[in-house]
Order: structure tokens, then C-alpha cells, then sequence
């Protein structure tokens, strides 16, 4: 990746976010970072709300490290999240 540090701005779901500034890999581009190997019940399911507030307090405003896995269909980039060189999928 092009940038190692992205800043969090918008966390969508318990495991999804928005960063800046755009990564770019597999000649893709894109903002939108989903935790790889990572599992959490959607939105609309129960604990969907939860999950989300535990990424948001984790990563919302923060500086995270991007190790990007695959980029999805729907242009996701599927990654490792580190923050201060912790990666996060094992704090969830």
C-alpha cells in the first residue's frame, strides 16, 4: 500500500469502516476496510448495535495500519487493522 498510517473517520458496522486517506491496492482504490477473518452480526441483527460500538470505541479517530488481504466485489478491501501495532481483530 502506497500509505502505511489511515485515519479512521466513520465506523459502518462491527466489522467495516471508512478511513482516509483512500487506500489503493490491486489496482483498486477505495475507503471503505472490512476486519479480515472477522465476523459480527449485522446491523439489523441482534448485537449488530454492539459490535458496532465496541469497533467505534476501539478505532473511531484513530490512526490504524492497513495489511490488505483481497479487495471484495463490491470494491471492500479486506484487511489485517493494527493500531499501535496491536492487531485489533484479537481485541474484538
Amino acid at each position: 500500500m502506497l500509505f502505511t498510517k489511515y485515519k479512521v473517520i466513520d465506523v459502518i458496522d462491527g466489522i467495516s469502516f471508512r478511513v482516509t486517506p483512500k487506500w489503493f491496492q490491486y489496482n483498486r482504490t477505495g475507503d471503505v476496510v472490512r476486519l479480515s477473518g472477522h465476523k459480527a452480526p449485522a446491523m439489523n441483527e441482534p448485537g449488530g448495535m454492539v459490535a458496532r460500538s465496541r469497533l467505534q470505541s476501539l478505532i473511531n479517530g484513530k490512526s490504524v495500519r492497513l495489511e490488505g488481504r483481497n479487495v471484495d466485489m463490491n470494491g471492500i478491501l479486506e484487511a489485517d487493522v493494527y493500531l499501535e501495532d496491536r492487531n485489533i481483530t484479537n481485541a474484538l
